[in-house]
């Protein structure tokens, strides 16, 4: 009996259970990674496999999206100014523009992850070719420059001609004369061709660097790789070429890979391009991958246990010693004369003890003495509605809480003159000022209390029974003249609340100041905000008028920044004549500079401010008058339009000719499709390049620029509204009094008569 007493105590000790419990974490780690090794064993061959196919997916993406940007760039300077100048020109071309088509394809060529190695632009009516190392004869160039045994001059020629904009072809071995090199180098390169559909005096030769490409796009542990075209010749092939003797028909199958005589054949045909991409892996590559992770993972699963063990037992025995001398130290400590020991943190443990409880012998004796204090939070706690925790009784608490009160807000408002002259930070004058507040009112109210919330607000509790206004508008008044001297650096705000009769409505009280702080007009004075001078006001509208918010939108997106100020200073005008209030200024404000910064996330424009000044919203709460606010808001509009006004007028010729057409043609039937027959490309690419370029659909760039027109017709003439809507391209009146409503809120004849009444 007494064995078994024995060990049932010996199993209630720490060790034990410390050690007990590392070998059942032990035990739920190891069978975590028996189910984990099992399950992974068995899906592994599929996670190689999904592997294999991701890795091939993001090689694709990687290839059709450098093809696509290669299909821009390049028709982008097919249309470019010199390349269209060249191609018009029906004799000796001019050296000034061959020099600046020179100039662009260096350019183009100096953009290193395009991996283009030459761009050569072909004129068969000058019969010359400009690359980047200048002009040449094109009779001359595929004998003299890139020479290939598979694309003779007469294979180009050949190529001209056939309807297409854009060709990839297989790659070749290039080869490049000079005359002082007997043996020149070769070079894979994959040949792109661009030109204009159903012409061929103009192309555009690309040389794509193969093994650069190639290096960039695919990241895979097996090295071959091919890209065939949509009848399934080889475009591109690195790796073993044997495989090429003998590839699986891709088109008759649906799933993601295929075996193929031990080989797998993972592929993806893009559905752009055409083009089929294939990886290729040996089987018995993925079985040794999966026999190695299979031994990888059963070393490291013992070698885990055998430390996580070895750990148990050692931590065990480190956390169960320092804890039998920590009780024994605890169990033996006087507070007169604490023990010590020769483990230095034990010396710690009890001195701190020891001082913790001096400390309370202390706190206890001071407790009496401290009744001010405990009233100062108990009304901080009120205010911010915060529950009191305090051990003393309800009934010990001071009386004032059940009188009557009022609350007074000081809001402090420092100006630009105040950094640059006095000796001290806002943080010391706001303590001055709460001083000076402190002492004023403790003269006049023997109750009172005043303390600080933030740096720039100090509250003030009047208790009095009854409480006398005019007695406290004098006080404010006072406090307000001698503030007054230095209203060269600051002004107050200052808010009084209603009589309330307890403390129950301190929150109310609160929250009625700090609204009532928010009633304060623009100037740079110190205003006081009693209930006597915050009778209810008319309602009026602050701010744009709907006419109003429609123009400076307009006006806006044009970068036109004298009409976008001239609405705003009007805007700011008519609420200093209303009498509106500074907060009310200031959400104009705000809804401005949100306005402007949606405008240029749209067009994707950025306004960096300086790295040492102020956030918009910071500028905005430091204007304290009218001109403040209107020079701030005229210096950011100016700037917005600027960038604005950059950014419409970058260059760009596809881009100008379509905005032109649809200027001069507006009152005709216009479309992507027949723009993009004028510009010989297709509509989807036209589409794609007009959002690029100005960041707008092209359907919504012809309605605005349409309502845009019919708004000009309607202010400017007194024509029917019927007549104006053919005039803009609207053949059915009803289409275009419903896009005219849902674009300006208002029907046309509405819209008419509210700008000639003004409202």
């Amino acid at each position: 009996m007494s064995t078994l007493l024995d060990i049932k105590e010996k199993s209630r000790s720490l060790f034990n259970k410390l050690l007990f419990s590392f070998l059942v974490i032990i035990l739920l780690f190891t069978t975590f990674n028996f189910v984990s090794y099992a399950f992974f064993r068995n899906n592994l061959y599929d996670e190689i496999i999904r592997y294999n196919t991701l890795n091939l997916n993001h090689t694709v993406d990687n290839y059709e999206n450098h093809l696509h940007l290669l299909q821009t760039t390049l028709l982008s300077e097919l249309f470019s100014t010199s390349a269209i100048a060249l191609e018009s020109s029906r004799d000796q071309p001019s050296y000034s523009t061959v020099v600046d088509l020179n100039n662009e394809l260096r350019v183009m060529m100096g953009n290193e992850p395009l991996f283009l190695d030459n761009v050569i632009v072909q004129f068969q009516n000058l019969k010359i070719a400009v690359d980047k190392n200048g002009s040449h004869q094109s009779a001359d160039l595929f004998d003299k420059y890139y020479e290939s045994q598979l694309y003779t001059k007469e294979f180009w020629r050949a190529e001209a001609l056939k309807p297409f904009s854009f060709q990839l072809y297989p790659a070749a071995e290039f080869s490049q004369k000079k005359v002082f090199d007997p043996s020149p180098g070769q070079q894979q390169l994959l040949p792109i061709m661009v030109k204009k559909s159903g012409s061929s005096n103009t192309t555009i030769l690309a040389f794509l660097d193969a093994s650069k490409a190639l290096k960039k796009f695919h990241q895979s542990i097996n090295s071959n790789f091919l890209i065939l075209d949509s009848s399934g010749k080889v475009i591109y092939n690195v790796g073993d070429t044997s495989l090429l003797d003998n590839l699986p028909d891709f088109s008759k199958s649906d799933s993601l890979f295929i075996k193929h005589e031990k080989n797998l054949y993972f592929y993806k045909a893009s559905p752009e391009s055409g083009l089929i991409y294939v990886n290729i892996v040996p089987e018995q590559s993925i079985s040794q991958q999966t026999t190695q992770m299979n031994v990888i993972l059963i070393s490291l699963l013992v070698i885990a246990i055998i430390i996580s063990v070895g750990t148990s037992i050692f931590f065990s025995m480190k956390f169960n010693n320092p804890l039998k001398r920590i009780v024994q130290s605890v169990t033996e400590l006087n507070a007169s004369a604490p023990p010590t020991f020769q483990i230095r943190e034990f010396n710690i443990i009890s001195q701190r003890l020891a001082q913790l409880a001096q400390s309370d012998r202390n706190a206890k004796a001071d407790l009496s003495h401290k009744d001010s204090l405990l009233q100062y939070y108990s009304f901080i706690n009120k205010i911010k509605n915060i529950q009191t925790h305090s051990d003393v009784p309800q009934e010990e608490k001071p009386d004032m809480l059940e009188k009557p009160f009022v609350m007074t807000a000081f809001q402090l408002t420092y100006k630009e003159d105040f950094e640059g002259v006095t000796e001290f930070g806002k943080d010391k004058a706001s303590y001055y000022v709460k001083e000076f507040i402190q002492m004023t009112m403790l003269k006049e109210y023997e109750n009172s209390l005043t303390f600080q919330m933030e740096q720039d607000m100090i509250l003030t509790l009047i208790f009095a029974d009854p409480v006398l206004d005019e007695r406290i508008q004098q006080t404010l008044l006072h406090i307000k003249q001698v503030l007054d001297l230095d209203n060269q650096y600051i002004f107050l705000t200052i808010a009084v609340s209603d009589v309330y009769p307890e403390s129950a409505n301190f929150t109310a009280a609160y929250e009625q100041s700090l609204e009532r702080l928010q009633k304060r007009k623009l100037n740079e004075e110190t205003q006081i905000i009693a209930p006597s001078t915050t009778a209810e006001t008319p309602i009026h509208h602050w701010g744009f008028t709907s006419l109003e918010d429609q123009d400076f939108m307009v006006h806006l997106h044009a970068g036109n920044a004298a009409q976008t100020i001239t609405l705003v200073h009007r805007a700011l005008d008519r609420m200093q004549k209303n009498e509106a209030t500074a907060h009310a200024c200031i959400d104009f404000a705000q809804e401005i500079v949100s306005k402007v910064n949606k405008t240029l996330i749209t067009l994707q424009l950025d306004m960096q401010p300086a790295a040492d000044s102020p956030s918009p919203g910071e500028q905005i709460r430091s204007c304290y008058t009218h001109e403040q606010f209107k020079e701030f808001l005229s210096g950011y509009l100016s700037l917005s339009a600027e960038l604005i006004q950059k950014k419409k007028e970058g260059y760009d010729p596809i881009t100008k000719f379509m905005t032109e057409y649809m200027e001069s043609h507006i009152g005709e039937d216009l479309s992507l499709d027949i723009l993009a027959d004028k510009l010989k490309v297709s509509a989807a690419y036209l589409s794609a390049y007009f959002k690029d370029k100005t960041g707008i659909n092209f359907i919504d760039y012809l309605n605005d620029l349409r309502i845009r027109k019919a708004k000009e017709m309607l202010l400017g003439s007194d024509a029917k509204i019927q007549d104006i809507a053919v005039s803009v391209g609207y053949q059915s009146v009803n289409s275009f009094i419903r896009m005219f409503k849902r674009s300006t809120g208002m029907s046309p004849g509405e819209f008419r008569k509210s700008s000639l009444t003004g409202s």
